[in-house]
């Protein structure tokens, strides 16, 4: 029998714990962990990783702190809708607790994955620099300075790979200069999603049975998405006061992404991206006309803009697949869920006016 193939060392960039916003009990994260948990992966992280996603914990938490003081201006309804103690907890929530929460998350999951941490101690800052002067990847043009960190931790991470021959280097992360920084280099890997870094894993041959047997159910499924709008979260975006999503009509769901991101002999659970077209109602209050309201500290907008707006918007959803032993292509739905991420609309002011929906189609 031969011995068991060596862990492959993989490295995320900032950006993947950005986009999940640092979600570690989300599906990719938990196989992920799981990877490491069965030496199939070594995870890796740097030390300027550490630094700027210390720095995305708090900017995290400001925001999170922000969207609970915002809910003081409702808190009349609120409070007919949960008991007055429930409110004050969450009311009482403060920035540094939800720092501390999320700073032992992240701690967490390095913990549970085992993470190497990788120092800069074998960088020499002249080969940095000599690649800023010439403008060699993660440098480019017009943002160089922007990407002293990301090449300081790409020289952390093939100085550290040097007493490593023969191992190859996977970095996962959406950013271009990740992936230029591959071309060319030995031994050195890209994935743009951590998804995608998943599939990599997955049994090829199984993997494509359940391709061949999935793929021709996404019409069906799009079809229920599209009926299932409704329950879905959106939001007008931050360029208009006191935004509110009246109504939303989906005229077409198409699915575009496929990635199986974990699969056994009895399940499997795919992310499915859909592009939706959607009309929405939305109302905001008019900028011109505003009343200081001294109980919740906060401004009312006691006038209203209306407006009707479309728009195409990616949604993420994760199903969970159960199948016989060995034959994911006898597959049944076991559980749909979709992404909680609010769907912002990126609704401006000049989209709206002083009226109503009077006479729009949709109602």
């Amino acid at each position: 029998m031969s011995p068991p193939s060596p862990p492959e060392y993989v490295f995320l960039d900032t950006e993947v714990y950005r986009r999940h916003k640092l979600d570690f009990s989300s599906s990719s994260f938990r196989s992920l962990v799981s990877l490491t948990r069965n030496h199939r992966v070594t995870l890796l992280i740097t030390t300027v990783t550490k630094g700027e996603i210390e720095g995305y914990i708090s900017e995290l938490a400001g925001e999170i702190a922000k969207a609970i003081k915002g809910v003081r201006s409702e808190l009349r309804l609120f409070s007919q809708l949960f008991p007055p103690c429930h409110i004050g907890e969450l009311l009482e929530v403060k920035r540094e607790a939800i720092t501390t929460k999320l700073r032992a998350e992240f701690e967490k999951f390095l913990l549970d994955t085992g993470a190497t941490e990788v120092g800069l101690d074998g960088v020499s800052p002249e080969a940095v620099f000599a690649d800023y002067f010439a403008v060699r990847p993660p440098f480019r043009e017009g943002k160089k300075k922007s990407e002293f960190p990301d090449a300081f931790a790409l020289a952390a991470l093939r100085a550290w790979m040097v007493n490593r021959p023969g191992r190859e280097l996977i970095t996962v992360g959406n950013d271009s200069d990740w992936g230029e920084s591959c071309v060319g280099a030995p031994g050195q890997r890209h994935f743009k999603e951590l998804p995608e870094l998943l599939e990599h894993f997955a049994d090829d041959v199984a993997l494509a049975r359940l391709y061949d047997a999935f793929r021709p159910k996404l019409p069906e499924l799009a079809k229920g998405v599209a009926e299932d709008v409704e329950m879905l979260p959106f939001t007008t975006g931050q360029d208009v006061r006191d935004g509110v999503v009246d109504y939303v009509s989906i005229k077409d769901v198409v699915a575009t992404e496929l990635r199986v991101v974990e699969l056994d002999d009895f399940h499997a659970v795919v992310q499915i991206q859909f592009k939706m077209q959607l009309t929405a109602h939305v109302s905001a209050g008019d900028p011109d006309w505003r009343e200081w309201e001294s109980e919740t500290s906060s401004f009312t907008y006691p006038v209203r803009l209306f407006g009707t707006v479309s728009r195409d918007r990616f949604l993420t959803a994760e199903a969970t697949l159960g199948f016989p032993k060995q034959k994911p292509e006898q597959y049944a739905l076991r559980k749909l869920i979709y992404d909680d991420q609010p769907i912002e609309l990126g609704v401006e002011e000049d989209e709206l006016t002083n009226g109503s929906f009077e006479g729009n189609d949709l109602l």
